[in-house]
């Protein structure tokens, strides 16, 4: 450490600093403030608020930390852009002619009503088994199904025994350690 810096730092303790230490703070104008707002009424990443005022991430953090404005003006963007987003969602289900209605009305169904894509499925009776089984398979017979399902498994405890058994691999040796020693 130089002679400077501990003078400096002895100075800073005993309360005689002069200047301060280390990088200059920057603090956003209110003109970055609103640039900032803007990125983030459009959805600019913090990556990208950062990079358009010249400053790190890092730096966009503790200014969001330190300078209460920054942090309100960020999160009122935000909140507007979220407002507008369902806003326009909602409008596009509540159009009757809009080409994306169903799929606006689910998707708002599951995220805002909690609602979800459970199937249940009640079966008292063989009747109700067959409709359910002609309902998801068509194009298979429920009838040749309930037969296959329902026909015993003859399987002798030997042939399972013998399926699971694994052969050994063949010891192949070399010719040459076969020969007897001194052979031509």
């Amino acid at each position: 450490m130089s002679r400077a810096t501990s003078a400096g730092i002895v100075a800073l303790k005993e309360g005689n600093a002069t200047k301060p230490f280390g990088r200059p703070k920057i603090v956003l104008s209110s003109s970055q403030i609103d640039d900032l707002e803007r990125l983030a009424e459009i959805g600019a990443t913090q990556e990208e608020q950062a990079a358009y005022l010249g400053i790190s991430v890092d730096t966009l953090h503790r200014r969001m930390h330190d300078q209460s404005d920054v942090f309100l003006a960020v999160t009122r963007a935000g909140g507007r852009l979220k407002a507008s987003l369902r806003r326009k969602q909602v409008s596009v289900a509540l159009n009757d002619g809009h080409p994306s209605q169903a799929t606006m009305l689910i998707w708002l169904g599951k995220t805002v009503l909690g609602q979800s894509d459970r199937v249940s499925l009640k079966i008292e009776t063989t009747d109700d088994a067959l409709k359910a089984l002609k309902d998801i398979w068509p194009d298979i017979d429920p009838d040749e199904m309930i037969r296959q399902l329902t026909q015993p498994i003859d399987i002798e405890a030997e042939e399972v025994a013998d399926e699971r058994e694994v052969e050994e691999p063949a010891v192949v040796q070399d010719e040459a350690a076969t020969e007897a020693p001194g052979a031509p």
